[in-house]
């Protein structure tokens, strides 16, 4: 099949589980998924080093390219909620195309952006002077200034797609409503994206996929890195051969964690940290209920913890 734009597209929130619904999605019949999970296209994202990322039209196209008979085709990039021109340029490209996004609570979501940094880039300052540094920095571009706070603001991201798309044709689902029953949450977005929804009872969820870790450090572990994290191991050749060599995409993942890191403490979020999120969440929070039609009274009381 000539490779064309997917029709369906995970727009984010960072940090919110969309490398998990990923990964349900790829084991779909039905559904093609880019090999590259965030390939960024359309935010324009260029950040080497820091994210992976295509460079043209013709290598995004370039990964659906191994798309056969599956009905529908997408992709995952968090950015693309953050970014002002990424739902115009997704409109412009796809006109009819489906738009998914899962939203964590945005001081949860903070904590665990900031850990995913102290993990995999080496963050040194402490929580609430690295949130502080981060919301007050100018300019502000993804995936090189640290956007721990603005990533959270999500009323204004999900009203630019619901501005860009028929409402009929973006579905906003929560973080607390993957974590309670991932099956289904499947089922609705099988459901949205009108392909078998009975699927998601075969769809293995029992993975967790970005558990907090971290890197092993060392010689040997910054070289295991470096390689794993080229564009040569993550273009679709390598993919592909990798895909034959261990057919089984959980062993796959498994390998590969074992290699990159190991257990670690994940930051805590300490009370002041906590009431300078919540002083700027607030108001947004209540907002943002409004634009989805879901009570997130929940979400603005003071005891409020993951889960």
């Amino acid at each position: 099949m000539k490779a064309t734009y997917p029709n369906f597209f995970i727009v984010g929130a960072a940090k919110s589980g969309t490398t998990s619904l990923y990964h349900y999605l790829n084991q779909h019949p039905e559904v093609y998924m880019s090999p590259m999970k965030e390939p960024n296209w359309f935010s324009r994202v260029h950040a080497p080093g820091r994210i992976s990322s295509v460079a043209s039209e013709a290598e995004y196209l370039g990964l659906f390219e191994g798309r056969g008979g599956e009905p529908v085709a997408g992709e995952a990039s968090p950015s693309y909620l953050w970014d002002e021109k990424a739902p115009w340029r997704i409109k412009e490209a796809v006109p009819e195309a489906k738009i998914i996004a899962i939203l964590r609570h945005p001081v949860e979501r903070a904590l665990s952006d900031y850990a995913q940094t102290v993990r995999w880039e080496g963050e040194t300052l402490p929580l609430l002077e690295a949130l502080k540094q981060g919301y007050y920095a100018q300019p502000k571009t993804y995936g090189v200034t640290r956007l721990y706070v603005d990533l959270g603001f999500y009323s204004e991201q999900v009203r630019r797609y619901l501005e860009a798309f028929e409402r009929t044709r973006v579905r906003i689902f929560l973080y607390e409503d993957l974590e309670r029953d991932p099956r289904a949450l499947l089922r609705s977005v099988l459901e949205f994206l009108d392909i078998d929804p009975e699927y998601a009872g075969s769809v293995e969820t029992g993975v967790q996929y970005n558990k907090y870790s971290i890197p092993k450090g060392g010689p040997l572990g910054l070289m295991t890195e470096k390689v794993l994290r080229s564009r040569t191991f993550r273009s679709p050749r390598f993919r592909a051969l990798r895909a034959r060599l261990i057919p089984d995409a959980k062993l796959r993942f498994r390998i590969r964690q074992s290699l990159r890191f190991k257990e670690g403490a994940k930051p805590e979020m300490d009370p002041e940290s906590r009431r300078f999120l919540m002083d700027l969440y607030r108001e947004d929070i209540r907002e943002l209920q409004g634009l989805i039609g879901r009570d997130l009274e929940h979400w603005l009381q003071p005891e409020h913890r993951k889960g």
